[in-house]
């Protein structure tokens, strides 16, 4: 069986020892996964993914976004990524909840003796003092009860995986109100005032006798952006978060005290919407002065720059020669502005009609100011995510200045995550089961015990609400609290492993899905709309590839993921870097830039990736090139593959336009033994003998 294909040797390749190969034995639990920075963080602290990631995400563009980034299903199935980790990706964290908790219980039967990490960052909309009325609503408000989630899929988690098995990090925000305001006033710190703090802490199993201050951490020292979170932890293990300075240099940066010091930076929030002429609006707290970066130069220099801003440590607004610096048509409004951010009972919807009104001070390249925003890559430096979901791998179709700004100001930061997991090797030893991380919890309190502290937490904010002249309704507030008819059985139900039917049609090259529904209607029940490739399939007796063709959702996968799969399985773990250099700088050139190289220049490249025991994934290929290649239809790579991608090209010189990536993990069949493809040269000796 040999296709017109150059042959290859591929001895150097060494064997990857086998008690290294695979994933961590630890699985996480992602609610409210956003960028999926989780997955990335825990691969860095072990050295290695986890074994499964269960993620929930809501926002269609981070589905797409991450599906891509990390290899997941978008259709909300089990399935497993190129680095063999198994996945699911849900759109709401209350699919978790589903059927007895189903997604858990199936974890469970996966990977019965694993650690879990739950990490969660739920709303915090309704619990920050910029809220509605000042954070009043709180836990009880529409958005931020989703916490009860969290809670209830911690006591699930428990119940299901065992206690000592189960670690937690629940984030949120570090300004939560107290609903009655003259409540236990001699508190220290002020979220010990709060009695939705308090619920934060009885949910999560936390005794009240740790000080407040070693759940909360401050942004300001580390990062140069103010923004105070909460942690809270199941175990007292605590790395340091490692400091990164703000944004700026000699030249241009934040603005400075008399003492010469950079004042800190207002946090980052999610933009508001475009401009008549096109520009992105920020929200109203990116054109403070304390957000904006200044050039020192048009000052003097850095010192004459604090002399004029004559600020004091409390100051946020300079004393500067503003008719100067802003153009006359806009100073009254201006200054109308730099009164309104300084008074205490301003509301954000003012400050917002008057940004509307100064925007293009800001946004137009004709008008040149002294003083900016905040650009792309300083924002992402600030949130610590300049290396996930960037533009090169991803493209600019999806990743919009809109996008990057918005999950910039609704991430919180990696490092913080990584500090509150504790050091690398702490973590290590918990997953190892070698410490317990030194935990500081206990149960999560029965349903029935944490529904009766609610009522009494919203009969508090309705009297509260009632004082103020509010009456809330329940498009505010949540009267339902649907959350608490979510039990599980004690024990819980055992359930089967899901049965993992892939492959996920990925399409390459970023393709768009077809919209027109004429063209929709025509390519109905024909794989990848392509009837000759369709009779092969059925002639080599692959029905299977051919239904599950039509069967799910389509992901964005571009060239990166090609060379993810192919790149980790050559040479894992080599001695002789060299000769991984080689084949990497190889696969580098043949798929380099968004596009893809034609079908025969990858021959000898996949054969290398994929042959005999010098791979760590078993990979596969499936080629049709009915013009470049005879047979048409050929197979490249292991016998029984673990990652099978689908690769077509309809012309000599032209890109793939495809791949379908079957993930099987743990299948015990081989696929080609019950079909008839024409298996590539020297790509499966063990095959050839077989049959």
């Amino acid at each position: 069986m040999k296709a017109n294909c150059p042959c290859i040797d591929p001895e150097g390749l060494p064997l990857a020892p086998a008690d290294e190969a695979g994933p961590a034995r630890v699985g996480v639990i992602s609610m409210f996964d956003g960028v999926g920075s989780i997955y990335h963080i825990i691969k860095k602290k072990l050295g290695k993914p986890p074994a499964v990631y269960i993620a929930a995400e809501q926002d269609p563009v981070l589905r797409r976004l991450v599906a891509a980034e990390l290899g997941m299903r978008e259709d909300q199935h089990w399935g497993y990524n190129s680095e063999g980790v198994g996945t699911i990706y849900v759109k709401d964290v209350w699919d978790l909840l589903h059927k007895d908790s189903l997604i858990l219980r199936q974890a469970k039967a996966m990977y019965p003796n694993i650690r879990w990490l739950l990490i969660s960052g739920s709303p915090c909309q309704d619990l920050t003092f910029a809220g509605y009325l000042n954070g009043l609503l709180g836990l009880t408000g529409r958005r931020s009860m989703l916490f009860f989630v969290v809670y209830v899929v911690l006591r699930h988690a428990q119940k299901l995986f065992g206690f000592e098995s189960v670690r937690y990090l629940a984030e949120n925000a570090g300004s939560m109100q107290a609903v009655q305001g003259g409540s236990n006033m001699k508190a220290g710190h002020p979220l010990e005032r709060s009695e939705h703090f308090q619920l934060f802490l009885y949910c999560l199993g936390l005794p009240r006798q740790i000080p407040t201050k070693h759940w909360v951490w401050d942004t300001s020292s580390l990062f140069g952006i103010r923004r105070q979170r909460v942690f809270l932890r199941s175990h007292l293990d605590t790395g340091t978060p490692v400091p990164n300075g703000p944004p700026g240099n000699e030249q241009w940066g934040p603005l400075l005290y008399l003492t010469n010091e950079s004042v800190v930076l207002a946090p980052l929030l999610r933009t508001r919407e475009y401009t008549a002429g096109g520009a992105l609006k920020l929200s109203w707290t990116a054109y403070q002065p304390h957000a904006l970066l200044w050039d020192y130069a048009f000052f003097g220099g850095k010192r004459s720059f604090s002399l004029l801003c004559q600020l004091a440590q409390d100051k946020k607004v300079p004393q500067l020669p503003w008719a100067s610096i802003v153009p006359a048509h806009f100073l009254p409004v201006w200054k109308r502005f730099l009164t309104v951010i300084g008074a205490p009972k301003s509301t954000s919807s003012i400050k917002d009609e008057l940004i509307e009104q100064l925007a293009p001070i800001f946004h137009n390249p004709n008008i040149t100011l002294p003083m900016r925003v905040l650009n792309i890559q300083e924002v992402r430096k600030l949130s610590g995510l300049e290396d996930i979901l960037t533009v090169a791998r991803h493209g600019p179709a999806l990743l919009t200045d809109k996008v990057v700004r918005d999950f910039c100001g609704n991430s919180f930061h990696p490092a913080l995550i990584d500090a509150a997991l504790g050091t690398d090797p702490q973590f290590q030893a918990w997953v190892r089961g070698d410490a317990d991380g030194q935990p500081c919890h206990s149960e999560a309190p029965p349903i029935q015990d944490v529904y009766a502290n609610y009522q009494d937490l919203l009969r508090a904010v309705l009297e509260q609400g009632s004082k103020l002249g509010v009456q809330l309704k329940s498009n505010q507030v949540d009267f339902e609290a649907k959350w608490r008819h979510y039990g599980i059985g004690d024990p819980p139900e055992a359930a089967t492993p899901p049965v993992v039917k892939q492959p996920t049609v990925f399409s390459f090259l970023q393709t768009a899905k077809t919209t027109d529904n004429q063209a929709s209607l025509k390519s109905k029940g024909v794989p990848f709309c392509d009837a000759s490739l369709s009779q092969a399939l059925e002639q080599m007796q692959m029905k299977w590839l051919h239904q599950s063709s039509l069967a799910f959702e389509n992901v964005a996968l571009s060239s990166r993921l090609l060379r993810a799969a192919v790149g980790s399985g050559i040479g894992f773990r080599v001695t002789e870097q060299e000769i991984k250099c080689k084949y990497l700088e190889l696969l580098q050139a043949y798929t380099s830039g968004d596009k893809l190289t034609a079908i025969e220049q990858l021959f000898t490249l996949l054969q290398v990736a994929t042959l005999g025991p010098t791979h760590q994934f078993s990979f596969g290929f499936i080629i049709w090139a009915p013009k470049t290649v005879q047979p048409p239809l050929i197979y490249v790579g292991a016998q029984k593959p673990s990652l099978l991608f689908l690769l077509i090209a309809h012309d000599t010189d032209q890109p793939f336009q495809f791949g379908t990536a079957a993930f099987d993990y743990q299948q015990d069949s081989d696929f080609l033994s019950s079909s008839t493809i024409q298996v590539s040269c020297r790509c499966s000796t063990a095959y050839a003998q077989h049959h």
